[in-house]
C-alpha cells in the first residue's frame, strides 16, 4: 500500500483539497462535540475557553455532522483559523476520510522514523510525537533578526 505524502502540512493540503465551499473560523479552545444521536447539537461542535476562574463555551453549529466532525479534528491537531470547507456534506465526509487516512500515514511514518533512530521507547515516542507535529504544522521557520 502506497502511503499519501505527508511533506505538506495540514492546512496547506486542506486549502489546496477545497475549491470554493464555505469558509469557518476555527477558534482557540478545547473542542467537543456531542453523540451523534444528540436530537438539538449533534451538528455543533463547542469551544471551551477558560479565562481566570471562569470558562467560556462557546457553540459553532455547522451544517451537518461530517462538518463538525472535521472541525473537531482540526482543532484537537491546533489548527485555528479560517479554513475552507465545502458545502455539501457528502463532499466533506469525503474530506474527513482523506484527512484521516492523511493522519494515519503521517503517524505511521513519524513512529517508523522515530523507531529506526533509537531503540528506546520513551525516546522514541517523544522523537515519534515531535515529527507528527512537524508534519501536520510544517517545521518551524527561523525569523531573520530584526535590524536595527
Amino acid at each position: 500500500m502506497r502511503l499519501p505524502m505527508t511533506k505538506q502540512p495540514l492546512a496547506e493540503w486542506l486549502s489546496a483539497q477545497t475549491v470554493g465551499g464555505k469558509a469557518v473560523a476555527i477558534p482557540e479552545g478545547h473542542a467537543s462535540l456531542p453523540d451523534a444521536n444528540d436530537m438539538l447539537d449533534a451538528n455543533t461542535v463547542f469551544f471551551r475557553q477558560s479565562a481566570g476562574r471562569k470558562a467560556a463555551v462557546t457553540p459553532m453549529p455547522l451544517p451537518s455532522r461530517a462538518h463538525a466532525e472535521v472541525v473537531l479534528m482540526l482543532s484537537q491537531h491546533s489548527l485555528h483559523g479560517r479554513i475552507r470547507l465545502p458545502e455539501a456534506a457528502t463532499a466533506t465526509r469525503k474530506l474527513k476520510q482523506q484527512m484521516d487516512a492523511r493522519l494515519a500515514a503521517i503517524a505511521e511514518r513519524a513512529n517508523h522514523l522515530a523507531r529506526s533512530r533509537t531503540s528506546d521507547e520513551r525516546k522514541a515516542a517523544d522523537v515519534s510525537g515531535l515529527l507528527q507535529h512537524w508534519m501536520i504544522h510544517g517545521r518551524p521557520r527561523r525569523e531573520p533578526e530584526p535590524k536595527e
